[in-house]
């Protein structure tokens, strides 16, 4: 195999460990004290079956000094994206943490740990929710749960579906995303928030009232 970076011949070899040999996304850590412990969106490389080490396959540049290693395909699942997902950004600045959008590339791609995907369930539209989690006030909220690291701060996946949503019938969200895809953004910026008072808002009142 030919290194990446270089070009140049890489080394087969192998990688084993004593216990689960997984890739742990930073910010996150393993839940549990057993071999087989990993964290909530760990990537398992090998898994480690009693007497026999984990081991994986992989790929050593010595002028690069890196290492490649292939992912399990039944492991790699969880980390594809793909269009109509949405993706949101766990850890970052506490500023910045929770920023989110809505995937419109036409092939699957593969995420990098420290973004959370979202696959809609067919009730709200990815551009819809992409547009309400990046409001002022839930940008207020997201900047009031991220929890502080050094330089970082993080939101999990188990916090993410905490989150309320406001969630219209889809005409109301049609409506407005027509509107956010207007020329006049000054408008768009000033208006959002009147419209999700007075209309959204008005909707889910009256939605609570007919469930009760």
């Amino acid at each position: 195999m030919k290194c990446p970076y270089c070009d140049r011949e890489m080394r087969l070899g192998t990688i084993n460990a004593s216990n689960l040999l997984s890739w742990t996304p930073d910010g996150e850590s393993a839940s549990g004290v057993t071999r087989w412990a990993k964290s909530p969106n760990a990537v398992v490389l090998a898994k480690w079956y009693g007497l026999i080490d984990a081991s994986v396959e992989a790929f050593y540049c010595e002028e690069c000094r890196k290492i490649i290693i292939d992912v399990p395909e039944k492991d790699l699942a969880g980390c594809v994206v793909k269009e109509g997902d949405v993706l949101f950004n766990r850890t970052n600045s506490k500023d910045l943490v929770g920023k989110t959008c809505h995937f419109t590339g036409k092939e699957p791609m593969i995420i990098a740990g420290y973004i959370i995907r979202l696959r809609m369930n067919g009730k709200v539209l990815p551009e819809y929710l992409s547009t309400f989690m990046n409001l002022d006030r839930s940008k207020k909220l997201l900047y009031s749960m991220a929890k502080g690291a050094v330089g970082q701060a993080n939101i999990n996946a188990k916090e993410v579906q905490s989150i309320p949503i406001i969630i219209p019938p889809e005409n109301i969200q049609q409506e407005f995303l027509k509107l956010r895809k207007q020329s006049d953004k000054s408008k768009y910026v000033a208006y959002q928030e009147t419209f999700f008072r007075e209309k959204i808002i008005k909707i889910y009142i009256h939605l609570q009232l007919q469930e009760e």
